[in-house]
């Protein structure tokens, strides 16, 4: 009877104190971003969350950076598994495809009467919106303006104080500031699109200020292939083959210091806070010879219209809190966290009255890019498709610009595939991602590692079958008169001398697993537990790449690589003098 009672007190002191630390525990909302430097993320988790702390005492944020590459992915998973962060950055086309698959709440009862939204600016805030409704609030602006050489315009013979302020004037600069020597390009006279993504982003920018548009507002009609459109395509093809002349040698895509910071490039209409921030890394003492022109505008027409990225911040339909991760969200946007945020990643803050702080003043770039290129940033258009939908038009489009096809059949061609798929949604179907979630493996190494030893893949199985076809069943004769049962056979003769294989097959497996990245970064949620290719993608951000790192990081990452072939090379050469027949 004693001892019954001691253990009905120990279980009420453990009741006792589990229900005081379950009381005092935090509450805790995530947020899932892949817009983070490690300095950014460092001042979110010192000072941003501490704000939030002591404003909702019983609540707390943890920052978790994920990869831009495979986000999309990741969260198309998550969704199914019904895994969502309370809250997660997406980016500019992102609010119709998460909108109509359920992946977030819509806002609009939380910035209703939120007297802050005027403060916004209006391109901005217009991004998350999908069929009349707002998604995200945004949290930074990406803009893009004119930026050139003064130098290089005094140089041919140009006017440094007068850059050019339409689409037009632009493409009549390019063959006077262009630099060719023999049949390569020494000094691109001006930035040009190319390749299917970059020309149908700009093809969005350009048939706006034509006055025309992609679609009608409710996405019921497809508007590109009309007059609008083909003048948009007809100038951009134009722009392309100027600046990249046939038989003439392009600059190269890679190089340690981007060819704009050395004046490589004389002018760029769609240039960011980046190109300005690599001119101030790499080639300061030319700062002074920069020149800061408008967004660009179409002859005989008035608007201006530019390239601008905007991401927002989404509360995910599987948050618990909602009302509290509003003010979170609210919170990050407040003009001097807002600021703070956009200091560290050379971004532009989307709240104009930021422009009267005294850091945006101070900025060698950042109230110039507010005034000069936010308010004049493209209406964003974000079908449910639009990304698989660009790419099929982009392709057409590159076409053109090549020679390969006309403007006409390129806009034709294009907006058949978008009348035929618009009105679809994708809809992710991860069956292997639900299994493990059920099973409690979600963000941890299981995933990782179990699919291995189920044979690997069918490559491993179909390579080993080969190999024990190559065994003379002489061999198996051998040893059953020997008196070798199956299991004996297979043990002592046949698993011997298929060394050569299993390392071959070890080798592949283990390259296959090290080097995997959109499989740890599907699974995978804690940083602390990322592969290193997830941690190597910390130094590829969204529009930059910290290549000093990356390169002394992805050799320490090569090393294992090399161990693991050298002491399975021995393997392979065994294989070529192991055959355990003598003719």
């Amino acid at each position: 009877m004693k001892k019954c009672l001691v253990l009905i007190g120990l279980l009420i002191v453990y009741v006792l104190i589990f229900d005081s630390l379950a009381f005092g525990a935090k509450t805790e909302l995530t947020l899932w971003m892949f817009s983070l430097t490690p300095e950014t993320q460092k001042w979110m988790q010192e000072e941003l969350v501490p704000q939030f702390e002591k404003k909702f005492p019983d609540y707390t944020v943890r920052v978790q950076y994920v990869p831009y590459e495979g986000y999309r992915e990741k969260i198309g998973t998550a969704l199914s598994a019904k895994t969502l962060p309370d809250i997660f950055e997406e980016g500019t086309q992102s609010a119709g495809w998460m909108a109509s698959s359920g992946t977030v709440i819509p806002v609009d009862k939380w910035v209703k009467n939120w007297t802050e939204v005027k403060d916004f600016y209006p391109a901005a805030w217009k991004q998350p919106q999908y069929q009349g409704r707002q998604w995200g609030i945004p949290f930074y602006m990406h803009p893009s303006t004119l930026l050139y050489w003064k130098d290089v315009f005094k140089e041919v013979g140009l006017d440094p104080n007068k850059p050019p302020y339409t689409q037009e004037i632009y493409l009549r600069y390019i063959p006077k500031l262009q630099k060719i020597e023999g049949n390569r390009t020494v000094r691109l006279g001006g930035w040009a699109p190319e390749g299917w993504r970059a020309l149908f982003q700009e093809f969005e920018v350009v048939i706006q200020r034509f006055g025309g548009k992609l679609v009608s507002e409710d996405y019921s009609k497809v508007l590109f292939d009309s007059e609008e459109g083909e003048k948009a395509l007809t100038y951009l093809v134009k722009l392309y083959q100027t600046a990249y002349p046939p038989g003439v040698a392009k600059l190269p895509e890679q190089t340690p210091i981007p060819w704009f910071a050395q004046k490589a490039i004389a002018m760029h209409f769609r240039a960011h806070t980046t190109e300005v921030k690599n001119v101030l890394r790499y080639n300061p003492e030319a700062f002074k010879d920069l020149g800061f022109g408008i967004p660009l505008r179409a002859e005989g027409y008035t608007r201006k219209v530019s390239i601008q990225w905007r991401n927002s911040l989404f509360i995910s339909v599987n948050c618990k809190n909602p009302d509290i991760a509003i003010e979170f969200i609210k919170l990050f946007v407040s003009p001097k966290n807002n600021v703070k945020y956009c200091d560290l990643q050379g971004y532009v803050p989307v709240r104009k009255s930021a422009l009267s702080l005294k850091s945006v003043q101070e900025s060698p770039y950042m109230g110039k890019f507010m005034t000069l290129a936010g308010p004049y940033g493209h209406d964003v258009v974000s079908p449910p498709s639009y990304f698989e939908l660009r790419q099929k038009a982009g392709i057409f489009f590159e076409e053109a610009s090549l020679g390969k096809r006309t403007v006409k059949s390129a806009l034709e061609e294009a907006a058949k595939v978008w009348r035929e798929q618009l009105p679809k949604e994708p809809k992710p179907i991860i069956p292997l991602f639900i299994i493990f979630n059920r099973l409690g493996m979600v963000n941890t190494y299981y995933p990782l590692i179990l699919p291995s030893f189920f044979g690997g893949g069918a490559f491993n199985i179909f390579l080993l079958r080969q190999y024990y076809k190559t065994l003379p069943t002489d061999l198996d004769d051998a040893a059953r008169i020997d008196g070798c049962n199956n299991f004996q056979i297979y043990w002592q003769i046949l698993l011997p001398l298929i060394k050569p294989a299993l390392a071959a097959v070890a080798i592949f497996t283990f390259m296959s697993q090290w080097n995997s990245f959109l499989i740890p970064l599907i699974y995978l949620n804690d940083e602390r537990k990322f592969t290193l290719p997830l941690g190597l993608s910390a130094f590829r951000y969204e529009f930059e790449v910290s290549w000093n790192h990356l390169m002394a990081a992805s050799f320490l990452t090569l090393l294992p690589c090399i161990v693991i072939f050298f002491i399975a090379q021995r393997f392979f050469i065994q294989g070529i003098t192991l055959t355990g027949l003598k003719e």
